[in-house]
């Protein structure tokens, strides 16, 4: 795919980076989008509890305390996967972690783990396509950020003292979602394992240590889509030369409480 062929989410990104601050709403429209946003939050709420519940369920009889502090770990580590409140979830979770259930017990509380699911999906698809364009407008007002006609958006962090390096000389690249939830992480010469569309620009990033590139989804290759959260439309890749790579830029831009959907 060439990198320079825009296509439906990139020209729509591009005009979400390059359209004016929407107009105040009327005191009417604000207090319905406070009430909408209000039943959003009781939604995840709900839900979070009820993934709480249904790791519970699955706790291991035989070594519980390990299993528990296993799960504790998990969900502090996968928090950005989800919009679901990892407080909510460990409160749940702990509640009910020692409880002896019967097989209807939990046959029926499992249902009721998936009661939400549907409502779930609808305000994160919602809460997503939000996130990902206030992510774009912010990108799009950054110094020395620069932005290609197909939606692909690059800055490269320059050192004064003249260390910079070409990007192919970067030995870490990290690829994550606009909260933060790392896909994936290469190392090495990340470079050359990067989707066709990222490779296409490298040539024309200028030497630095740092590289941050802002790719929506449909440009990158089948493979790494794969392993996208279907509701993301656009991702951030981060190229160090050497050092973890931090996730400043994507913290800032999370709101809600993220916690994983097991």
């Amino acid at each position: 795919m060439n990198a320079f062929l825009p296509s439906l989410i990139s020209c729509t990104l591009l005009a979400c980076a390059n359209a004016a601050p929407p107009a105040p709403p009327s005191p009417e429209t604000l207090a319905r989008q406070q009430a909408d946003e209000e039943a959003d939050r009781e939604i995840i709420r709900q839900y979070s509890a009820d993934q709480g519940r249904w790791l519970a369920l699955q706790t291991d009889r035989d070594q519980p305390e390990k299993f528990r502090k296993a799960v504790l770990e998990w969900i502090d580590r996968n928090a950005a996967a989800s919009f679901l409140d990892p407080e909510i979830i460990k409160k749940s979770f702990l509640a009910h972690a020692d409880k002896i259930y019967t097989d209807d017990e939990i046959a029926r509380l499992e249902a009721i783990c998936h009661e939400f699911d549907e409502l779930y999906e609808e305000v994160c698809a919602k809460k997503q396509a939000e996130q990902d364009a206030r992510y774009i407008r912010q990108c799009s007002a950054e110094k020395g950020m620069t932005i290609l006609p197909n939606g692909i958006m690059y800055k490269a962090t320059v050192s004064k003292e003249g260390e910079n390096r070409p990007v192919f000389a970067a030995r870490i690249a990290e690829g994550a979602t606009t909260s933060g939830f790392v896909m994936e992480t290469l190392y090495g010469d990340p470079a050359a394992r990067l989707s066709q569309s990222i490779r296409e620009i490298l040539p024309h990033l200028p030497p630095a240590l740092e590289w941050r590139i802002v790719v929506p989804v449909d440009l990158l290759d089948k493979a790494t889509v794969a392993h996208i959260p279907k509701r993301v439309s656009v991702v951030v890749y981060t190229l160090k030369i050497n050092g973890a790579t931090p996730n400043d830029h994507l913290e800032r831009n999370r709101q809600t409480p993220t916690a994983p959907q097991p």
